[in-house]
Parts: C-alpha cells; sequence; structure tokens
C-alpha cells in the first residue's frame, strides 16, 4: 500500500493524464493504459485472460494450462473475487454469504514468520468448496446489526457492525481460542504499471517530497470485513490512534463534513 502510494503521487503530480481512464463505467479498471506498446498490450491481455481463467480438476488432455482447482478452494477464478479488478463485493444482504471475501483463521501462537499460527485443522484460511470427493471447509455467514451514531450538529449515521456465524463446517467445530478476520478482495488495478516503476525511483520521491504522500483509495464497501458504506461510516468506525480524528469529524458541522468528504472523494 505504501509503494502504490508513493507511484500514484508520482504520476498524479507529474501530470498524470496519459494514465485516466476516459470511459468511468462498470469495466474501467479492466482496460489498459492508453499508449502501451505492442509488448507490454500482449502482456496486458495475456494476464487478463489468466486472471479470468476458470481453473479445472487435473489431469485434462485438452486444458493443460487451466489445471490446478482444489483440493480445497474459495472460488474458480481471480476475477470471481476481484470483481472487474476492483474490491469484492460484500456480503450478500439476503443471505448473509461470503462471496468474494476470504476468512482468515488463528489459534494462539506464531507461525514460521511471526504471524498468527494457523489451525490446525483447517489452516488458515476456511474454503467452502471443494472438488467431487473432498469435503468444503464449510461456510462464513455474515449479518449486519445497524446502530444510530448522533454527530455534533445532531445529524444521525447509521453504522453497521457485522456479525460473523457458520454454516456446513466439514470437519468439525473449531474449538476453542480461534480468531477470526474476515477480509475483503483488494482492488488489483494498476499492480502492473506499479511494477514497472523502480524502487530506486520511488524511495527518491519519497524522500524529496516529505516521505509518504497520503492517498485515499475509492471503493464500493470500505474497511477490511466492508462493514461501512460510504466513507463517512468508515471514518465513524475508527478508534484508537484514530479516535481523536474520528471525534474531530463527528464533531463538524455539515458543511464542513460535506467539504471534507468532496475532498477526500477526489483524490
Amino acid at each position: 500500500m505504501k509503494r502504490a502510494a508513493l507511484f500514484l503521487a508520482l504520476v498524479c503530480l507529474s501530470g498524470g493524464a496519459p494514465y485516466e481512464n476516459p470511459a468511468l463505467d462498470g469495466d474501467a479498471f479492466n482496460r489498459p493504459i492508453s499508449g502501451l506498446g505492442e509488448t507490454p498490450m500482449r502482456n496486458f491481455r495475456a494476464g487478463g485472460g489468466l486472471f479470468r481463467r476458470a481453473w479445472i480438476i487435473g489431469p485434462s488432455v485438452d486444458e493443460n494450462e487451466s489445471i490446478g482447482l482444489g483440493p480445497l478452494y474459495n472460488r474458480l477464478s481471480c476475477i470471481a473475487c476481484h470483481v472487474k479488478g476492483g474490491r469484492g463485493a460484500a456480503p450478500d444482504p439476503e443471505n448473509g454469504a461470503v462471496r468474494s471475501m476470504v476468512l482468515r483463521l488463528g489459534v494462539p501462537g506464531r507461525d514460521a514468520h511471526g504471524g498468527p499460527a494457523p489451525h490446525p485443522v483447517y489452516g488458515g484460511q476456511l474454503q467452502p468448496d471443494g472438488i467431487p470427493g473432498v469435503p468444503g471447509e464449510g461456510r462464513a455467514i455474515v449479518t449486519f446489526e445497524e446502530g444510530p451514531v448522533t454527530l455534533g450538529d445532531g445529524a444521525v449515521v447509521s453504522l453497521r457492525r457485522p456479525h460473523l456465524s457458520f454454516a456446513d463446517l466439514g470437519y468439525g467445530a473449531f474449538g476453542d481460542g480461534v480468531t477470526t478476520s474476515l477480509r475483503n478482495a483488494p482492488p488489483t488495478f494498476g499492480l502492473g504499471l506499479l511494477e514497472a516503476a523502480p524502487d530506486d525511483d520511488i524511495l527518491a520521491y519519497a524522500r524529496t517530497h516529505g516521505g509518504r504522500p497520503n492517498l485515499v483509495w475509492d471503493a464500493a464497501n470500505y474497511l477490511h470485513d466492508g462493514r461501512a458504506r460510504t466513507l463517512a461510516e468508515a471514518i465513524l468506525w475508527h478508534g484508537g490512534e484514530a479516535q481523536h480524528a474520528r471525534d474531530g469529524f463527528a464533531a463538524l458541522s455539515s458543511g464542513e463534513r460535506d467539504a471534507l468528504l468532496a475532498f477526500l472523494t477526489s483524490l
């Protein structure tokens, strides 16, 4: 994220018109930037095909390049979670099904890299589906509880708190001490452009522009579990080190609040 912010700031401040997408529709994140040469365009098309490919169970005589599904999995393709190259969708409002998110699992202790220790049976991530003969691990279900928050000028914002439950656990109960974290699929657009920027250039730009630029990433659902539907809700969910900023936002007048949100959405 830091590297992405640095490079995107460099693009914007150096006159980034060639990197703008003229058609801001549902496929904007699937299109190449203008001005790509023959080889980069060929790579872009090949990568897009791989991103959309539905993986299959091997062996296969005709589809060797698509082999790799299972025995357990979350979705059949990359784009099924990273919808059209953007962020994943929030849980289904009708039944709470989690379709483009993953559920991370952990137990007390640390793994070899210092992260949370994986669950001894389910591993580090719940995988709901399995190939024939292999039961899926289970399904995460998310429901939301709405609660009002009154701002300093009397305006009321409704925040929704997610509640997580599980169904059809295929390999027994999780047991005591398990920790969970619901993660929305992040956007993938611009990663090739970012990789093309040399690290030395990015770091040099940071050194000459006061460190790390502060950019806001826009998305349909905010925060890692998709609970926030707007930027205002995302701000109001903050606490800890951000509590002071959150309280300052809540104390703004309606006009000041609208001006701040307009500024954030313009970044």
